[in-house]
């Protein structure tokens, strides 16, 4: 915790400095605290199994990948950008970060199930259309829910996904 708070307070110091400080802070709080809401329910996913669901896992796991983070830490330092396009910059930023994030899922979630690891979207998507059920982690057969998402539809789901964000 220690560290933690140490991190934390540096990472703010050095926001503080930024050109654009004042004009970005509140954003860059905000996504930060994405990320903090992603960590805790993926924690809580991994606790409590009968929670896991699609929606809720493509919603708040994306935030993880921290691509709006780091843009808005970058463009605190950009004296030269127009705020009037931040909207429009935030959306294509959005868009990236959920492309990345399903890149991440399909293709980590197989080493991720191998050591319990239960927060990809690719197991969510399972578990949401059927093809797995909450029991199947209590069974701690980790080749049967490999087996059984490999023999579905799920990961193609997920690719139409990130199709729809490529193409927005």
């Amino acid at each position: 915790a220690e560290f933690l708070e140490y991190l934390w307070n540096t990472v703010q110091s050095n926001i503080r400095q930024f050109p654009k400080c004042a004009e970005f802070k509140g954003l860059i709080d905000y996504d930060l605290e994405q990320t903090i809401y992603t960590l805790k329910y993926s924690y809580l996913s991994n606790m409590s199994v009968n929670i896991i669901n699609e929606e809720e896992s493509i919603a708040y796991e994306g935030n993880n990948i921290n691509i709006m983070v780091n843009a808005m830490m970058d463009l605190a330092c950009s004296p030269d950008f127009r705020m009037a396009e931040l909207g429009k910059l935030r959306e294509v930023l959005w868009h990236a970060q959920m492309m990345c994030k399903i890149s991440n899922w399909l293709s980590t979630w197989e080493r991720e199930v191998k050591v319990g690891d239960w927060t990809s979207a690719v197991v969510a998507s399972a578990v949401s259309s059927g093809v797995l059920k909450h029991d199947d982690f209590s069974n701690n057969n980790k080749s049967s829910i490999i087996t059984k998402v490999n023999n579905s539809l799920v990961q193609e789901r997920l690719m139409r996904r990130w199709d729809w964000h490529r193409n927005c």
